[in-house]
């Protein structure tokens, strides 16, 4: 069985779209497959500030 890692996202410039003055939308997502569910136990958590 092989591993498999996505990363991925999107942003969104409020202002540039002429909505809110100095607004921002972003996304991310991780995603994670061993192809095992038991082989993890509990979750992934990313913290950014």
């Amino acid at each position: 069985m092989g591993n498999a890692l996505s990363i991925g996202g999107f942003s969104w410039d409020s202002e540039r779209a002429g909505e809110w003055h100095g607004g921002k939308v972003v996304v991310n997502f991780l995603a994670a497959d061993t192809g095992n569910l038991k082989a993890y136990a509990g979750d992934i958590q990313g913290v950014s500030n």
